[in-house]
């Protein structure tokens, strides 16, 4: 059809087409589109309550999802892989929020100039953080309280920078029934991949599944104990001619010295609430307690405390391993932590080098210094491995003010800069 317009347009002709609707007038073609109404979408709306009180007819019964993606004991075997789908981007700030409730004196962490000076791209995110990082689970069974017993064989096995991509997956490597037989015992293999699918960091972790049964009962043990590859180390070694010179403040660490170490804090609430959920921690016992004395820190923080109290005095180490470390007593968020470290053996692996054998027991809620200064220790803490009531048992007796006050026993194997050299130990001619 045909009509006159105000203004300089003439004749309009209009035609719809597909929903468009073309005006052609004088000089310019302008092309509008008509709004097309779609079809009105069905809305939910609930049926007004009615004034009616009586008995409800039907209920809805609630399930929760996450014991779908639970590992279920009963068909567990023993080289089952556990596939984790979740991934974590690494930058400055996971290690800064870290470094921010631990103390980490230790350069190849904490300065990009040092670590470049070993041939590394820039300064390495914290051992402990990667080792928290790497026992972390999120697909645990959250309804029961499944401890953590133990992690050994923890090795850094290639570096990790601040930008790097990361997953995990886990491996069942044994189980068997606790001594009550009312409990399960598990030790998975945890490993962590960054995005060349390169291993980084490996151990093993041993957990206490209560009120749950093995139909086989137990299972063979592994017939030898297996250590990732420490490429890392071999790194550290082979560029350790590059280092800066030795400082002048390392310690003199020898056989059979037992160090009290004075630095001690608590990790506290909003630490443990912080990075738990930052590495995906979802225990209740960490979150869902009717009051804050019955919440606990995980097992790996307890850890990393325990070893950020040792930094200052056993400066500077270079590479890292845990052997062994038996979580003994439960640790809350307001409970101060220190350290002990007992000094096995000390021998030199190249110039300007020197590994160290040590044990570090976390101790809580004493005044390292001050409690310890004049007691005599037993031995047997640092050469004997002890469950939790073997070790009252044993403290009662032979040092009764760390009964219940024991919370990690952690057994090292560390590489640091030596306060000596080989030059140094020349004799003039």
């Amino acid at each position: 059809y045909q009509r006159r317009v105000h203004g300089d347009f003439s004749k309009v002709i209009s035609s719809i087409r597909f929903g468009i609707m073309i005006f052609r007038a004088g000089r310019l073609p302008i092309v509008r589109r008509t709004p097309v109404v779609p079809k009105r979408a069905a809305v939910f709306r609930p049926r007004p309550f009615s004034s009616d009180v009586s008995k409800s007819k039907q209920g809805v019964i609630g399930e929760s999802l996450s014991s779908l993606r639970n590992l279920d004991l009963a068909q567990a075997r023993i080289g089952q892989v556990l596939e984790v789908p979740y991934e974590i981007t690494l930058d400055e700030s996971h290690a800064t929020l870290w470094r921010s409730a631990f103390y980490s004196y230790d350069r190849l962490y904490t300065s990009t100039p040092f670590a470049q000076s070993l041939n590394f791209h820039r300064h390495l995110m914290p051992f402990a953080m990667m080792l928290f990082q790497t026992v972390s689970m999120s697909h645990v069974d959250d309804t029961r309280q499944v401890l953590d017993l133990s992690v050994e064989n923890a090795v850094y096995c290639r570096p990790v920078y601040p930008g790097d991509t990361l997953h995990q997956q886990f491996t069942i490597k044994h189980l068997r029934m606790s001594s009550d037989e009312k409990n399960t015992i598990v030790t998975v293999g945890c490993e962590l991949y960054n995005s060349k699918n390169q291993l980084v960091f490996a151990c093993d972790k041993v957990m206490l599944y209560p009120d749950v049964t093995h139909p086989n009962r137990v299972s063979p043990s592994p017939s030898k104990k297996v250590t990732a590859p420490p490429h890392m180390l071999a790194h550290v070694l082979y560029n350790s001619e590059n280092l800066p010179s030795t400082p002048t403040n390392l310690a003199i660490l020898r056989p059979q010295q037992l160090i009290l170490h004075s630095v001690s804090k608590p990790v506290g609430l909003s630490s443990t609430w912080g990075l738990s959920t930052m590495f995906r921690w979802s225990h209740p016992t960490i979150f869902n307690k009717n009051s804050s004395a019955e919440l606990l820190v995980p097992g790996g923080m307890v850890l990393a405390a325990s070893l950020s109290a040792t930094s200052r005095d056993l400066f500077e180490m270079l590479h890292e391993t845990i052997d062994s470390c038996s979580f003994l007593n439960r640790v809350a968020p307001q409970d101060n932590i220190g350290a002990v470290t007992y000094i096995h053996d000390v021998k030199s692996v190249k110039e300007g080098l020197e590994e160290v054998k040590m044990t570090t027991l976390g101790i809580k809620n004493l005044h390292i210094r001050r409690d310890l200064r004049d007691i005599a220790l037993p031995v047997e803490l640092f050469d004997q491995s002890f469950r939790h009531g073997q070790l009252e048992a044993f403290l009662k007796v032979n040092c009764p003010i760390l009964s219940d006050n024991i919370v990690v026993q952690a057994n090292r194997t560390c590489v640091r800069q030596s306060p000596y050299s080989q030059t140094q130990s020349i004799p003039l001619l």
